[in-house]
């Protein structure tokens, strides 16, 4: 499978697969936010007017349409297409549909209204069984901050994670190293999941494998503002806020998105820097 689909690699389709395949994780978007996404991102050297000319192009055709002074994919046009991904029109409702699940070496796209939504869909259906890792190879995700995991967290959910945790081995690999990036690294600890912090990876965004499968986490720029803020603020455990951390992180109102692909080099790539990153701090500390 091309690893095109992973985004935001898309260095290797035209223009228009690029503003389609931007617009399939994030939208509305202006011309000249697509342009600089293509551009910065994909270390493209596309110039705007031909971003520009390219996005007339789609909405003559319908398959964009405008949406206050941006643009989106026109969803009667994402209904009909066939080429890309059956079942591309459930991708919009944040649910695994029983024709995407009967194919899963085909990309999935998933909408959510909120982290917290996403959580749940990683504990309870990514980790859950329903994408399945036979050889019980390392669960590693990547994340620039770790998660809040367990605030607000269900029984069900708990229990969930911990049979997640006793099936293979999970390691959680986090960029930064706040107080509350170890904060949660160690409740994760205390359940059984292995985790490292200061870790510099390669991947632009938040990062989990199931076996040979790769989800990445969309989350919308105010998102990842707000997230980082409240991290850098807390310095110790008087300063944590939890309703703070439900309304500016978990419940907050803001589409986030999830692409999964099945590529087996493409996991197993990622899954060895984690494993590199993690032995290195292990070794240091």
């Amino acid at each position: 499978m091309s690893t095109t689909l992973f985004l935001p690699n898309l260095k290797a389709v035209s223009t228009r697969d690029q503003i389609i395949l931007v617009l399939f994780h994030e939208w509305p978007l202006t011309a000249k936010q697509l342009h600089a996404r293509i551009a910065k991102e994909n270390a493209s050297n596309v110039s705007y007017q031909a971003v520009h000319k390219t996005i007339n192009s789609l909405v003559s055709e319908k398959v964009l349409e405008r949406l206050g002074s941006g643009y989106r994919l026109n969803e009667a046009w994402i209904k009909g297409v066939k080429g890309l991904v059956d079942g591309l029109g459930d991708s919009y409702s944040g649910k695994v549909s029983e024709m995407q699940l009967a194919s899963l070496d085909k990309p999935i796209f998933l909408t959510f209204e909120n982290l917290g939504s996403v959580g749940v869909f990683l504990v309870n259906e990514f980790y859950g069984g329903k994408f399945p890792n036979p050889e019980k190879k390392d669960a590693t995700c990547l994340w620039r901050h770790t998660w809040p995991v367990g605030v607000g967290m269900s029984e069900k959910e708990y229990k969930h994670l911990l049979k997640a945790f006793q099936e293979c081995r999970h390691l959680g690999v986090t960029k930064e190293n706040t107080f509350l990036d170890r904060y949660f690294s160690d409740f994760l600890e205390k359940m059984g999941k292995l985790t490292v912090n200061n870790a510099n990876f390669s991947a632009h965004e938040d990062t989990f494998l199931q076996g040979d499968f790769v989800a990445q986490v969309y989350m919308p720029t105010d998102v990842k503002e707000e997230m980082h803020g409240v991290y850098q603020k807390v310095k110790n455990a008087d300063g944590v806020d939890i309703n703070k951390l439900f309304t500016k992180i978990l419940t907050k109102k803001a589409q986030t998105n999830i692409l999964i692909v099945k590529n087996a080099e493409l996991a197993d790539k990622i899954r060895k820097e984690g494993n590199e990153l993690f032995e290195r701090k292990k070794v240091k500390a």
